[in-house]
């Protein structure tokens, strides 16, 4: 190592500062031949010896195909047998990295499979950060990635996550890579260099050629012994600097005899002068070196230069059709003239990029058959599963030049990667598979429907829904040129569960009774059909509030499962009907809710069992039932973590933010609607995340910071938009409370009419319905609607023990009190109360205690507050005014101290005083206090 002093200083001090709690990530960078991979190699060891666990591994440029997370799963590869208990990976994070290809060998993969990006993503990573987080436990880690510039975005990106969720943790990660990685703003690395970057946590090094006298001591380290200055000045003009290319000149004037060593130095014997080719010539110089090697060496590293960058002598020896013996001595003669390193017994590696790309490129006329020979000698190893190694064999079977075999291999590393919880690296191979027999089949071939339909489901797991509609119904137009009716009724039913999904709620239903048509046509079409009745029967009662219909065809199904004696179909049908009457009577549904969960997890349902629990979770929610409900949701959650399903997690955060927003906990709501964020960061269905909003919103209005919360609610609205107003009834009243309490009665009026439309088409026992008077009724006695209320709570009160974001009891007191029925609203209070106090939940407990003493101080009604204060506002005043200081104001009414300073901020303008003993006056003159 010459002339990198201030690079390794600069990796030595990253080291430092990682060791005391400052994670960060260094880029080596440059031109081919820099240096980059000595650097690493340089660092690595010194870190080492400083007590550091250094893991290395490195990317392969294997085009198409390739697996995602090489450079990681090569670094984790050596570490798993050495593990300390302390140190080892709980069972969760070691399948899902065991499933990406990066965990401990025979590792069983997650119970889920066919998973989405961002659930399966943040999975990935938080399992890989948890692994390096106990490696660094007892000595500081040290992860090693070499050839970064082949690399996919995603170990990137995971590189990324790893260095900011570190904390304090004692991590470097150094990154090798060719100077491109930084001139495209599109490309891979972008993002995670761009992120690392924003956080101050990545410097990069950009080695430079070297300058003449690091020439000069790297021919005289070279040789051994100083060198005249004439042949380091003519290695530097040959080499132009470049560390490596100085090296093969080296090699290659010493391989040809054309130095000799006098006076102490060695110098150019004169007559090689003229034999010296420009530094353009560089390229041909390393092709001759490997040329000069025996034809047995070189026959060697062309099989080893067409498997990649590093190889086994075996799989070498499998291709020549000879033994791993006769192998193993062909590529000595290149061990020992330093084209290739040997790290284990067996296993060799090419010294430099240059030298293998040199050797595939002299080996043109034989790369087809080479990759065939690769292609079969790695199909020949024993059991063959994982998607990688798959992968590989389908890109040299398409090098090969049979498409055949490379569309089969595609598929399989396809089907593997979906076995193996890999969406991502599923969808690459689908894409290669459906894109070579588009190529090679008619338009009506039965190969062609299984390869779109392959495509379809990858890109669906992956959350391309686009890309998956697409390739569903070219699969359709195959399927109908083939004249395949049973394919086409399970590609509708496939593209109309997508759409359902995604909320689409129209065109779901389209395409699910196209499929429903083709499948009662069947012969055999019983078991199809049921399954087409589930999904209907899950778009009504969930998405379109038609209860008869989603019944009807749930008892359809559950009848038609029971007669196949079908386990599965039974649980997904037992849990469809019970979904449908859960919104009908939650608590009579239970019986039926805990059998399709039962059911569920006897038939290896995972994703039913997940469902059920979230249907017990909105059981014990309406009927007031809460720690009960949160039992449920954590069992959801522990149940979709444990599969990776983000579609399973889309409310099991915010849920959970609910609950704790319903006790007063805004710590661990906003901790949970953090991570809720992130599990659904590419979920193409917008209802999920419009729930995140909504429960944002419910935050900021407790707090009091009214303006945060109008913004979310309305988000929450417009991500629902094109939702059905079923599903937008749940919501839709919520933000017109916000607006009555920032005295914006236009806006709100507004938003009553909006939700008096949606409920329209509801019957009045609905669940969504009974939600939305819930709210409505509140709205009405703010704006002292006396005859809307009575109708309200006319369609209430037979659900006066519901639960829909506060107790029923507490909106049919407001209402009852506007009509002027001060008993009945106080016993509504009293049944309020008691729910409140069952299941601790204080905010409410203080809403219910503070509507009750205005009751009786008012004779049941009162005035709304005067010189436009909210009533919030006329709260805020009343403690206040009661000699409260602001932090006691804060904790009787669940606000920050911040939020009410700014709240008396607001009051003292409207009411036109200059502090707090003008505004205890005032209360006083208007008997607020």
């Amino acid at each position: 190592m010459v002339g990198r002093e201030h690079e390794r200083r600069v990796i030595a001090e990253a080291f430092r500062a990682a060791r005391s709690g400052r994670p960060s990530a260094v880029l080596i960078t440059g031109e081919p031949g820099a240096g980059k991979t000595r650097l690493l190699e340089d660092a690595a060891g010194g870190l080492a010896t400083a007590g550091a666990m250094v893991l290395t591994g490195y990317a392969l440029d294997l085009g198409e195909g390739a697996p995602l997370f090489l450079p990681l799963a090569r670094a984790l590869a050596g570490v798993w047998p050495g593990l300390r208990r302390a140190e080892a990976p709980p069972d969760d994070a070691a399948r899902v990295l065991a499933a990406a290809g990066m965990g401990p060998p025979g590792t069983p993969a997650p119970d889920l499979l066919a998973l989405p990006p961002a659930g399966e993503r943040l999975r990935l990573l938080d399992a890989l950060v948890d692994v390096c987080l106990r490696l660094a436990f007892d000595r500081p880690l040290v992860l090693a990635l070499d050839d970064m510039q082949w690399a996919a975005p995603e170990p990137w990106d995971a590189v990324a996550y790893l260095v900011r969720a570190a904390g304090s943790a004692p991590l470097l990660v150094l990154l090798a890579a060719r100077e491109e990685v930084l001139a495209s703003a599109t490309g891979a690395p972008a993002a995670a260099i761009e992120e690392l970057r924003r956080l101050r946590r990545l410097t990069i090094l950009t080695l430079g050629r070297l300058a003449l006298h690091d020439v000069e001591r790297l021919v005289a380290a070279w040789l051994g012994d100083p060198a005249a200055p004439e042949l380091a000045r003519l290695v530097g003009r040959r080499s132009e600097g470049n560390p490596f290319f100085a090296e093969e000149t080296l090699a290659d004037v010493a391989e040809r005899g054309l130095l000799i060593r006098s006076d102490g130095a060695w110098r150019l014997k004169p007559e090689a002068r003229a034999d010296l080719e420009r530094p353009a010539m560089i390229r041909l110089t390393v092709a001759r070196r490997l040329q000069r090697l025996p034809d047995p060496t070189r026959r060697a590293l062309a099989a080893g230069a067409v498997l990649g960058r590093d190889f086994s002598a075996a799989t070498v020896a499998s291709m020549l059709d000879v033994t791993p013996e006769v192998a193993e001595a062909a590529l000595d003669p290149a061990w020992a003239a330093s084209v290739v390193s040997r790290s284990t017994a067996g296993v060799f590696a090419f010294r430099h990029d240059a030298l293998r790309e040199t050797m595939y490129e002299l080996a043109a006329t034989e790369r087809p058959a080479l990759h065939a020979a690769a292609a079969a000698a790695l199909a020949a190893g024993a059991a063959v599963e994982a998607p990688e190694d798959l992968a590989v064999i389908a890109r040299h079977w398409l090098r090969a030049g049979d498409r055949g075999r490379a569309a089969a291999a595609a598929r399989a590393a396809a089907e593997a990667a979906r076995g193996h919880a890999a969406p991502a690296d599923a969808l690459v191979s689908a894409r290669l598979a459906r894109e070579l027999t588009d190529g090679i089949n008619g338009p009506g071939a039965g190969d062609l429907v299984a390869a779109r339909r392959l495509h379809a489901e990858a890109a669906e797991a992956a959350g391309e829904s686009a890309e998956a509609d697409a390739a569903l119904r070219s699969a359709i137009r195959a399927a109908e040129a083939a004249g395949d009716r049973a394919s086409r009724a399970e590609l509708h039913l496939l593209l109309g569960t997508a759409l359902r999904r995604r909320e689409a709620a129209t065109d779901a239903d389209r395409e699910l009774r196209r499929a429903l048509e083709l499948a009662q046509a069947l012969p055999a079409g019983e078991r199809l059909t049921a399954e087409v009745q589930v999904e209907l029967a899950t778009l009504n009662g969930l998405t379109r509030g038609r209860y008869q219909d989603g019944q009807r065809q749930a008892a359809a199904a559950l009848g038609a499962a029971k007669r196949l004696r079908d386990p599965r179909l039974e649980a997904r049908a037992a849990l469809a009907l019970a979904n449908v009457q859960v919104r009908t009577d939650a608590a009579d549904a239970r019986p039926l809710l805990e059998r399709a969960l039962d059911r569920a997890l006897a038939a290896g349902e995972p994703a039913v069992a997940i469902e059920a629990c979230a249907a017990l979770c909105n059981s014990y929610y309406w009927t007031g039932e809460l720690a009960a409900s949160e039992r449920s949701a954590r069992r959801r959650l522990a149940l979709a973590r444990r599969g990776l399903d983000v579609f399973s997690l889309r409310h099991a955060h915010s849920w959970l933010a609910l609950l704790a927003w319903s006790r007063g906990d805004r710590a661990a709501a906003d901790h949970l609607l953090e991570e809720a964020e992130w599990a659904l960061a590419r979920l193409a269905t917008p209802e999920p995340l419009g729930f995140v909003r909504v429960v944002q919103g419910l935050v900021h209005w407790r707090a009091g910071e009214l303006d945060a919360a109008a913004e979310r609610l309305g988000a929450a609205l417009a991500l629902m938009a094109d939702t059905d107003p079923a599903t937008q009834v749940w919501y839709g009243g919520l933000p017109v409370l916000v607006h009555l309490e920032m005295g914006r009665e236009a806006e709100a009026r507004v938003g009553v009419a909006l939700q008096e439309e949606r409920l329209v088409a509801l019957p009045a026992a609905a669940l969504p319905a009974r939600s939305a008077r819930t709210v409505l009724g509140l709205a009405y006695a703010g704006l002292g609607e006396r005859d809307s209320g009575l109708r309200c709570e006319r369609a209430l009160r037979p659900f006066a023990g519901d639960f829909h974001w506060w107790p029923t009891a507490r909106t049919l007191a407001a209402l009852a009190a506007l009509r002027g029925d001060q008993r009945t609203a106080l016993a509504d209070l009293d049944a309020a109360e008691e729910v409140c106090r069952r299941e601790g939940l204080l905010p409410d407990l203080t809403l219910v205690m503070r509507a009750r003493s205005q009751l009786r101080a008012g004779g049941g009604t009162r005035a709304a507050p005067p010189d436009g204060l909210s009533e919030r506002e006329a709260e805020v005043l009343r403690l206040v005014a009661s000699g409260m200081t602001n932090r006691e104001v804060g904790g009787a009414l669940f606000l920050s101290e911040r939020t009410v300073t700014n709240h008396l901020t607001h009051i003292f303008g409207k009411i036109g005083v200059a502090n707090r003993a003008g505004a205890t006056a005032y209360a006083h003159r208007r008997n607020l206090a």
